[in-house]
C-alpha cells in the first residue's frame, strides 16, 4: 500500500508541472495590463512620460519586466517553498490570502457534500430496490430537475423563497465563520450549500441507482439470496459495496466541482471564500493570485485522485499493486 501511494504521488508530479506551465502561460495571455490598472486615474491624466515611468517602476517592483521563462522559474521556485507571491492589487501574500479564505470554502464544500451524500445514496438505493415504482419515478423526476437546474438559478430561487417570501433565513451579505457563531453560520450556509449540492446530489443519485441495478442483477447476489441471507445484508454488504467504485470516482470529481462551483455560489451569496477571491483577481488581472489559486486547486485535485485510488483498493481487495 505504501509503495502504491508513493508511485501514484510520483506519477502526479509531471501533471503538476504541466499545469503550472499552462497556468503561467495562459494567465499572461489575458487582455489588458494589470500594472496600468494599478496606477491611480489622476496620475494617468498627468504627463504621459511620468505615467510611463510609473508603469515601468511598478513593473520592475513585481519583476514583470523580466522574460517570461525567468518569471516562471522564479515563481515555481517560490511556489515549491510555499511562497505564491504577492498580490499586485492588495499587496498581501497570496499564500496568506488563500489560507485565510480556504477554510470558508472547505466548510461550504463539506456541508454540500454532507447534504448530497445523505440524500443521494439512500434515495438511489431505494429507487434501485423499487425499480419502476412510484418511488423510483419520483426520485427520477426530482433528479432530472436538479440536473437541469444551474446552481446560480437554484441559489436565486432559494433566496426568493426563504428570504424574500418566507423570511425564515438571513439574506446574503452578513456571512459569519462556523468557528465564530455556529448557528448563525449554519443559517447563512444552508442555502449556498444546497445550491452547490443540487447538481452533484442528482447525478450521484442517478449513478447510485444505475450501479445498484447492475450489481443486483449479478449471479453472486442471487446466490446470496438463495443462501438465505437477509435483505439488509445482501444490499449493504454485497450490493452496495460492489457498486461503490463508481461512487468513489464521482466523489473525487465532486472536489473539483466544489472549487469550480464555489466561484459562482460564493459570489451570489457574498461568501468570502477562495471562489469570490478568484473572481476579484480575474477582474483586477491580479496574476499572482490567479496563478496561486489554480496551482493550489490543481494540487488538491491531484491529492484527491491519489486518495481515490487508495480507497479503490480498500473497497475492492482485487485492486492491488501489480494487478
Amino acid at each position: 500500500m505504501v509503495s502504491f501511494v508513493i508511485r501514484r504521488s510520483l506519477e502526479a508530479l509531471p501533471v503538476l508541472f504541466f499545469v503550472s506551465v499552462a497556468v503561467f502561460s495562459m494567465v499572461h495571455l489575458l487582455p489588458g495590463d494589470p500594472v496600468r490598472s494599478l496606477i491611480p486615474v489622476g496620475d494617468q491624466t498627468v504627463d504621459p512620460a511620468e505615467f510611463e515611468e510609473a508603469v515601468q517602476r511598478v513593473r520592475k517592483e513585481h519583476g514583470l519586466d523580466d522574460p517570461l521563462p525567468q518569471q516562471y522559474v522564479r515563481w515555481l521556485t517560490r511556489a515549491l517553498s510555499g511562497d505564491l507571491g504577492t498580490s499586485i492589487a492588495t499587496k498581501q501574500h497570496v499564500a496568506t490570502m488563500i489560507r485565510e479564505r480556504l477554510p470558508v470554502t472547505v466548510s461550504l464544500g463539506a456541508m454540500s457534500a454532507l447534504i448530497s451524500l445523505s440524500i443521494a445514496i439512500p434515495a438511489g438505493v431505494i429507487a434501485s430496490l423499487r425499480r419502476n415504482s412510484w418511488v423510483d419515478i419520483v426520485a427520477t423526476v426530482f433528479s432530472l430537475c436538479f440536473v437541469a437546474m444551474p446552481g446560480f438559478w437554484l441559489g436565486m430561487l432559494l433566496i426568493l423563497v426563504f428570504v424574500v417570501w418566507l423570511d425564515v433565513l438571513p439574506g446574503p451579505g452578513s456571512y459569519v465563520e462556523l468557528w465564530v457563531d455556529p448557528w448563525r453560520s449554519l443559517q447563512l450556509s444552508i442555502m449556498p450549500a444546497i445550491a452547490l449540492a443540487g447538481f452533484s446530489m442528482a447525478a450521484l443519485m442517478r449513478l447510485t441507482r444505475s450501479s445498484m441495478l447492475e450489481v443486483l442483477a449479478q449471479d453472486y447476489i442471487r446466490t446470496a439470496r438463495a443462501k438465505g441471507l437477509g435483505k439488509k445484508s445482501v444490499v449493504l454488504r454485497h450490493a452496495l459495496r460492489n457498486a461503490a467504485l463508481p461512487l468513489v470516482t464521482f466523489l473525487g470529481l465532486q472536489t473539483i466541482f466544489v472549487f469550480s462551483g464555489s466561484v459562482v455560489i460564493e459570489r451570489l451569496f457574498a461568501i468570502p471564500g477562495v471562489g469570490s477571491m478568484a473572481v476579484d483577481a480575474i477582474f483586477s488581472r491580479d496574476f499572482p493570485v490567479i496563478q496561486g489559486m489554480v496551482f493550489v486547486t490543481a494540487f488538491v485535485v491531484v491529492v484527491v485522485n491519489v486518495l481515490v485510488d487508495v480507497v479503490y483498493s480498500v473497497v475492492d481487495p482485487r485492486i492491488r499493486v501489480g494487478l
